[in-house]
C-alpha cells in the first residue's frame, strides 16, 4: 500500500484539508494528479482542539459541525477511490507550546505558555527541553489534569478518557464511511516525565486496549494504528537499535505498527554531511521496523517518512530515493510525509516552516510546481498471488524487480507500472515501453489497464522473479 500525507496546513485554522470548500475545485487536478501517480491511501490529520475546544467536565461538548465538515472531504477523497487513515495529530501537545492538536484546556496547573527553537528544525527539543510541556504531558497520561483556569475549572480532571471519548466519536462517524481503512489513535507519542519502557509497557497498551474497544464498539474492520513511543521516528540512538515494549496483538487481527522515520541529525544540519553509508541506515531502520511489527503480531506501516525539498537537490532526490529503497526492501506500507497545496515562499508547509511537501508553491502559473515527485512515482505491487519478499526500483536504469515466493494463487499480480500518461503532470518512467521477463525469460502474458500490469504467475513455481525494464531501443 503507497500513499502520502495529505494536508498539513490542517494544522493551522481551519483544521481541515482544504480552507474552504471552493478551494475542492480550485484544486481538484492535484487530487487527480495523486491518483494517477498511483497513490492509494491518504492519512488524513483531524484535530481535537477543533472538535472538542470547550470542556465540560461532565458531558463532551462537540463542535460536530467541524466533524461534518471533515467527513464531508472524506467522501470526495473517497470518490476519487482513495483509502483513508484518520490521523488524531498532535505534535508539541498544543498551541501553547508551538505545536498543535490537543484543545487550550488541556494545560496543566503552575505551566505557562512557552516554546523554544520556533521555525526550527529543532522544535522537537521541546519534548526534552520544555518543562511546561512535559509536565502537561505527563499529566495527560496520568490521567489527571488540574487547571483551575479553565472555564469550568478542571481538578483532577480524567483528561486521558476524555481524549478516549473523542476517538470513540471519530470511529462512530469513520465507521460509516466506506473507505476509511482506520485511525491512527495518536501522533508520536512521547513519554515526557515516564521511562521509555515503564510508558510502553503500561501506559500505552492501556491507552490503545481502551482505545481500540471503544472502536469495535462501532467497527470490526476498521484498523487501529497504533504507535510506539516517539523515540523511534528521531533516529538518534548511537547503535540505531530499536525496541518496543507493546504488547504482543494476541486478540485482534488489525491492529497496524504505525512507526515513523526521519534522520534528525541530517535534519538539524540542514541536509548537509549526507554521506554513503546512509543508505545502509535507512535500509536497516526499515527492516527493524517490519520485523517488529510482525513479531508483535500486527501489520507493519511508515505512516510517516520524508524529505525536506530545500535542502540541496543532489541530496534531496538521493535520499528520497534510498527511502523509497527501504520502503521497498522491507515490504512496509507506506504514506510519504507530504503534500501540502498550500505550501508557500514565505512559510513553506507552515508549521515551523517545515518543507516537505511534493507540490508547492502553487502560483498563478500553469505549470504544475512538482518537486522531484518521479521519485516518489515508482513501480511497486498493489496485489501479489504469492508471498512478495523484495521489491527495488533502479530509477536511474528503471529497472523495477519483484521478487514472490510461494504457491500462488489462481488470481493475477497486480502491479503499478507509470508507463502511460493519465494526467499531465504524472512522472513517467517508460515513454518508449517496457518489457516484461519472468523468471529469466521475457514473458508476453500480461495485460496492462490505466497503469495497473496484471501478469498470472506459474502455479508450479516456488520461487518468482519479475523484472520490468524500458524496451530496448528499435524493438
Amino acid at each position: 500500500m503507497r500513499g502520502v500525507c495529505f494536508g498539513p496546513s490542517a494544522k493551522l485554522p481551519p483544521h481541515l484539508p482544504f480552507r474552504s470548500p471552493e478551494d475542492w475545485s480550485k484544486y481538484e487536478t492535484y487530487i487527480d494528479l495523486l491518483v494517477a501517480c498511483g497513490f492509494t491511501t491518504l492519512r488524513i490529520p483531524f484535530f481535537w482542539s477543533a472538535f472538542e475546544p470547550h470542556c465540560d467536565p461532565v458531558t463532551p461538548e462537540y463542535d460536530e459541525a467541524y466533524l461534518q465538515k471533515f467527513l464531508s472531504y472524506l467522501q470526495l477523497f473517497a470518490g476519487k477511490g482513495f483509502l483513508i487513515v484518520i490521523d488524531l495529530h498532535q505534535d508539541l501537545l498544543s498551541r501553547a507550546f508551538g505545536g498543535n492538536g490537543m484543545p487550550d484546556w488541556v494545560h496543566s496547573e503552575g505551566t505557562r505558555k512557552f516554546s523554544i527553537l520556533a521555525d526550527t528544525p529543532m522544535w522537537g527539543a521541546n519534548y526534552i527541553f520544555n518543562r511546561h510541556l512535559r509536565k502537561t504531558f505527563t499529566d495527560f497520561w496520568n490521567n489527571d489534569l488540574t487547571n483551575r483556569s479553565s472555564d469550568p475549572p478542571l481538578e483532577h480532571f480524567p483528561v486521558r478518557d476524555r481524549f478516549l471519548d473523542m476517538v470513540e466519536r471519530v470511529a462512530e462517524a469513520a465507521s460509516k464511511c466506506d473507505r476509511v481503512l482506520g485511525i491512527e489513535i495518536f501522533n508520536e507519542p512521547h513519554p515526557a516525565r515516564h521511562t521509555y519502557q515503564a510508558f510502553e509497557e503500561k501506559i500505552l497498551p492501556e491507552f490503545y486496549t481502551e482505545a481500540i474497544r471503544r472502536i469495535r464498539r462501532h467497527s470490526q474492520s476498521l484498523f487501529a494504528f497504533i504507535a510506539p513511543q516517539s523515540d523511534w521516528n528521531v533516529n538518534l540512538r548511537w547503535n540505531k537499535v530499536y525496541d518496543s515494549f507493546l504488547p504482543i496483538a494476541e486478540q485482534d487481527d488489525r491492529v497496524v505498527f504505525a512507526f515513523h522515520y526521519y534522520d534528525s541529525l541530517l535534519t538539524a544540519m540542514g541536509g548537509r554531511l549526507f554521506h554513503n553509508g546512509k543508505r545502509a541506515e535507512y535500509h536497516d531502520a526499515q527492516r527493524l521496523g517490519a520485523k517488529r511489527s510482525k513479531e508483535k503480531r500486527m501489520v507493519p506501516f511508515l505512516t510517516e517518512f520524508g524529505t525536506r525539498q530545500n535542502w540541496a537537490k543532489g541530496v534531496v532526490r538521493q535520499h528520497m530515493d534510498w527511502q523509497f529503497e527501504s520502503v521497498e526492501h522491507a515490504m512496509v506500507n507506506a504514506t510519504y510525509w507530504n503534500v501540502n497545496l498550500y505550501n508557500t515562499q514565505e512559510r513553506n508547509d507552515g508549521f515551523m516552516r517545515e518543507d516537505f511537501s511534493l507540490i508547492g508553491p502553487i502560483g498563478e502559473s500553469s505549470v504544475m510546481p512538482l518537486r522531484n515527485l518521479d521519485v516518489a512515482v515508482r513501480p511497486y505491487v498493489l496485489a501479489a498471488s504469492a508471498e512478495p519478499v523484495r521489491q527495488h526500483f533502479r530509477i536511474r536504469a528503471k529497472d523495477f524487480e519483484l521478487i514472490l515466493r510461494g504457491k500462488p494463487l489462481p488470481v493475477p499480480t497486480v502491479i503499478f507500472v507509470p508507463t502511460a500518461e493519465r494526467h499531465s503532470g504524472q512522472p513517467v518512467h517508460y515513454p518508449g515501453g517496457f518489457e516484461v521477463w519472468y523468471n529469466g525469460a521475457i514473458c508476453n502474458a500480461w495485460t496492462i489497464e490505466g497503469n495497473q500490469l496484471s501478469i498470472h504467475l506459474d502455479e508450479t513455481a516456488e520461487l518468482h522473479t519479475l523484472n520490468i525494464r524500458p524496451k530496448h531501443v528499435g524493438e
